[in-house]
């Protein structure tokens, strides 16, 4: 023969179920570690710690990593270039999410420890080229716009330049453009004055006899 059940057994079964029934409306929702990230989105989207704010210790709160860094919360170093999100936000003011902030073909970490170049500007020396280019390209100095120190920015000596038709008195000109000068030699051409000579198209050009650069000497180099 069944027992039943006495008035108070029921009214507490009655509470357990209510209790249970609001933990499982009202939980989800809450925010026990205060990082702005629902237990329901720590717990089943992003994998973290609903009761701990920094789930990878990285001095960046879980809710800040999501939605307004963009970076892995799981990861204390997101990008993986060897520094913490926290001091890419916190000291460095660089992006957590890329290991390249400023887009220059450089790392944060080696323009910060090896190439000591600016890690948010992509042209540290504003010369017009990008420090990611000087360093494996052009072998100039991303810090000095004019390496060789021949009063001509390395941009402009790696860009073609247009020369004149007329030439020296015994030297004809061809109109064309000559290839620019080696930013790493202050006088590519051998000629008197060195490169800076090139800089003004009136004053060089292309002899048609020995295909060379020449100043107005009447000479090939």
């Amino acid at each position: 023969m069944r027992r039943r059940k006495s008035k108070s057994q029921f009214k507490i079964h009655q509470i357990s179920t209510i209790i249970l029934v609001l933990i499982a409306l009202f939980v989800p929702f809450q925010d026990f570690d205060d990082d702005s990230l629902s237990t329901y989105n720590e717990y089943l989207i992003h994998k973290t710690d609903p009761f701990n704010p920094d789930s990878d210790f990285d001095q960046l709160l879980d809710g800040k990593e999501v939605l307004l860094h963009l970076s892995n919360p799981n990861l204390n170093d997101s990008d993986g270039d060897g520094l913490t999100d926290g001091e890419e936000i916190q000291i460095y003011r660089t992006d957590p999410a890329s290991d390249d902030t400023d887009s220059d073909g450089l790392e944060d970490y080696y323009e910060l420890f090896e190439s000591l170049t600016n890690i948010t500007n992509p042209d540290s020396d504003g010369d017009g080229l990008t420090d990611g280019a000087e360093i494996k390209i052009h072998k100039t100095d991303p810090l000095d716009r004019d390496t060789d120190n021949d009063h001509l920015s390395d941009s402009y000596e790696l860009e073609p330049k247009p020369i004149g038709p007329s030439g020296g008195e015994t030297v004809e000109c061809e109109e064309g453009y000559y290839v620019g000068s080696d930013p790493l030699n202050p006088n590519t051409y051998g000629i008197t004055g060195g490169d800076i000579e090139l800089a003004n198209s009136r004053n060089a050009c292309i002899n048609p006899t020995c295909g060379k650069i020449t100043k107005r000497e009447g000479y090939c180099t």
